[in-house]
């Protein structure tokens, strides 16, 4: 019977602490501002993150700046210098979250993707990753809609923006691409991608299954072929995991975990 009711008393808490979805505009649908002349801008977003339900808060200092679910982004307006940075999961889920720092310019934009993967939920890695901006940018026009707290906010312009990038011709064969390599190994050889897609493997869609390649994320190459790269989901680290000419898998799988992953 004591059992019961704790098990109540948890899943009641951590009900309080889902996420809705954003309900901001696409990222594909608006502009974004230029940093002021005397302040940084801070451009934060979630492509994939578990625990996939719950809303991370982003601090800059002791102050929240946003709070991110699932595919969602958000802009932050901050003093230059240099901060304590953090991420923080409901205190309810039991989720550790994450410490670091940044040291921001006045008059520029920082990119930076929030990543975190659950380990069968027993192994919980999350962090803030400084990204390049042209791969940002190509990422969040895949995933991601304005956090919803932020809609209206003076920074996002409701007006179209630039078309995509021309593919660029690479004169790099696929084959420098090895088995192992970082993402910021591929970019520096390939540069950024001309399209981004993700799902989850075999292995990620199987709550019984205990390999380490759930989630895979693949990076397109317009006359070249795609980079396949695995999100190891115990230590939250991504890897080439393979290449391959032609067209990467298409199909869109909603970014919904097997139930053993939930916390």
């Amino acid at each position: 019977m004591i059992g019961r009711m704790a098990l109540f008393v948890a899943t009641f808490l951590l009900a309080g602490c889902l996420a809705a979805p954003p309900k901001g505009p696409e990222y594909s649908a608006v502009t974004l501002a230029p940093a002021p002349a005397d302040k940084a801008l801070l451009v934060v977003f979630r492509a994939h993150a578990e625990p996939t339900g719950l809303a991370a808060r982003i601090l800059v200092g002791a102050d929240e700046v946003m709070r991110l679910p699932q595919q969602a982004f958000g802009i932050a307006v901050v003093e230059p210098g240099d901060h304590p940075f953090a991420l923080q999961w409901p205190p309810a889920s039991a989720t550790p979250g994450w410490e670091g720092s940044g040291s921001w310019a006045a008059g520029n934009t920082y990119y930076y993707e929030l990543t975190g993967t659950a380990g069968r939920g027993f192994y919980f890695r999350s962090q803030l990753g400084e990204t390049d901006a042209r791969l940002a940018d190509v990422k969040m026009r895949d995933c991601c809609q304005l956090n919803t707290e932020q809609m209206g906010i003076a920074g996002v312009l409701m007006t179209a923006p630039p078309a995509p990038a021309t593919p660029l011709k690479r004169d790099v064969p696929l084959a420098v691409i090895k088995a192992g390599m970082l993402p910021k190994e591929v970019l520096d050889l390939l540069g950024a991608p001309d399209a981004v897609s993700s799902k989850y493997t075999g292995a990620g869609k199987n709550p019984f299954s205990f390999s380490a390649d759930t989630f895979r994320e693949y990076w397109e190459y317009a006359g070249i072929g795609y980079v396949a790269f695995s999100h190891n989901n115990y230590n939250n680290t991504v890897r080439v995991v393979e290449t391959a000419e032609g067209d990467a898998p298409k199909r869109k799988v909603p970014d919904k975990g097997p139930a053993a992953r939930r916390p």
